[in-house]
């Protein structure tokens, strides 16, 4: 099931996985309360533009 689009984030949604192309874990505190800008898939990478 995505995480549909205008929800906002909290830590408990996330996985952190390593090695990989998103937005690497250490900006997890950034993230936080951003809502996604689309439907964002499970285990899917995230950009900045998937955010709000």
């Amino acid at each position: 099931m995505p995480h549909l689009r205008g929800r906002s984030y909290h830590p408990w949604p996330f996985s952190l996985k390593r090695p990989g192309s998103g937005l690497s874990p250490s900006l997890l505190n950034a993230v936080i309360g951003r809502r996604a800008a689309r439907a964002i898939d499970v285990d899917e990478l995230l950009d900045w533009e998937d955010l709000t």
